[in-house]
């Protein structure tokens, strides 16, 4: 009995330091109605991780669909010089492959991360590159028309070097607001949680050897 009582305050203790990390900020950037921008291979959303304990991109979506037939895409995730537009570091996420249906319909398409821990007051880049662009057709994205000072919407015409950190410069212009987008920021599990599963764990184990005994 005294065992399973510790195990039920491990499990207790867990669950409660696992809802802590539920708490989050958002970037909503809402989507226009209906996509309106096809003149790319590629596009994307630069973005300023938010102040404060909520670092950890839990996910990012847009809202595209395919235009000329469907387009298959994925989703990267690289750190950016705001300055200069020019990506900055290795890319830290790749999605799946995605397909945008060409049925004049706007998607949703949203990318769960696996919880990627990022820099406070630092500037990322999420995009969708187009497999095989001019093969087929391309995406037509949706602008939003929210005002936000933390990033911009960028484009990329072909295949160049702009994936290679340090390389050329993605292009701000035609483009003149933000894509639709939304990123969801959590705040990282602390060291304690990490002992609470030892805990979890320990008294588990104890449990199910006490039994076998009995």
């Amino acid at each position: 009995m005294r065992y399973m009582k510790t195990l039920s305050v491990a499990v207790g203790v867990v669950l409660g330091l696992a809802g802590m990390s539920k708490a989050n900020s958002v970037i909503n950037l809402t989507p226009v109605a209906f996509p309106n921008f096809a003149t790319a291979a590629d596009f994307g959303q630069t973005f300023t991780v938010p102040a404060g304990n909520n670092t950890v991109l839990s996910s990012f979506a847009f809202y595209a669909m395919g235009s000329g037939g469907n387009i298959s895409f994925d989703a990267e995730l690289y750190q950016i010089d705001p300055l200069t537009s020019k990506i900055a570091g290795p890319m830290l996420y790749e999605s799946s492959v995605r397909v945008a249906l060409n049925n004049l319909t706007r998607q949703t398409f949203t990318f769960a991360t696996g919880e990627i821990p990022l820099v406070s007051g630092d500037a990322y880049f999420a995009v969708m590159h187009q497999m095989g662009y001019g093969n087929v057709g391309n995406l037509q994205v949706s602008s939003s028309s929210d005002p936000y000072s933390g990033g911009y919407g960028v484009w990329l015409s072909s295949n160049s070097n702009r994936y290679a950190s340090g390389g050329a410069s993605w292009s701000s212009s035609p483009l003149v607001s933000e894509l639709g987008f939304n990123a969801v920021f959590v705040t990282p599990l602390p060291a304690s949680f990490y002992g609470g599963l030892v805990m979890l764990g320990v008294a588990a184990a104890v449990s199910m050897k006490l039994r076998r005994t009995v």
